[in-house]
């Protein structure tokens, strides 16, 4: 994601990214969930990265090479990233653009059972120098849980419809240590895998 911001390479690696996409959904019935990761965030709530940086990434340069356009054509299940030093899991994001506040674009139905758009995750929570980053923004709709915390992700991948998340917390700059505590659990199921734009969701 850092080819938005003044590289050469975006037109380059956005067609590879989209002929990489293209490849992933003909081949669905052999691995029908589509998972893309990145550094920066499509959407986020914790501070200024949340505007520009995001609507970038999301929407493209000058309209063009947006990653948030793929995602919706090829039925990306899931998109997740760092570039952000906190936990957050939101629901399924559809595009819908807010101009007037860029960083509450975006629009959910809350759903962890056949999700009707991608479901984005920031795990920037590894542990870092800088210490963790605060959220300053209030928490919109489409933020199902934020954390402060390091810690690191399991994603299990039981079958084409069930997979099964956790953020595991692991974390000695709290005032109580907490090693190895489960910090957030969720189930995902997906009958529907396909283009967002041409799947039945009622």
């Amino acid at each position: 994601t850092e080819v938005f911001f003044g590289h050469p390479e975006l037109s380059a690696m956005w067609e590879w990214l989209d002929a990489d996409l293209a490849a992933a959904a003909a081949n669905r019935s052999a691995a029908p969930w589509i998972v893309v990761n990145g550094h920066r965030p499509l959407y986020c709530s914790c501070d200024g990265d949340c505007d520009g940086a995001a609507t970038t990434v999301r929407e493209g340069v000058d309209g063009k090479y947006g990653l948030e356009a793929l995602f919706w054509k090829y039925g990306v299940d899931f998109y997740m990233c760092g570039h952000e030093h906190d936990y957050e899991r939101m629901y399924d994001v559809a595009p819908s653009k807010n101009t007037l506040v860029p960083w509450l674009s975006g629009k959910t139905t809350k759903a962890t059972t056949d999700m009707p758009a991608t479901t984005y995750i920031i795990s920037g929570a590894a542990g870092n120098h800088e210490d963790h980053e605060p959220f300053t923004r209030l928490k919109p709709d489409r933020s199902a849980l934020r954390l402060n915390k390091y810690g690191y992700n399991r994603m299990f991948v039981y079958n084409a419809t069930h997979i099964h998340w956790q953020f595991v917390v692991t974390d000695g700059s709290q005032s109580t240590p907490q090693y190895d505590v489960i910090g957030d659990d969720v189930w995902y199921v997906q009958h529907k895998h396909g283009p967002f734009g041409e799947r039945d969701v009622a």
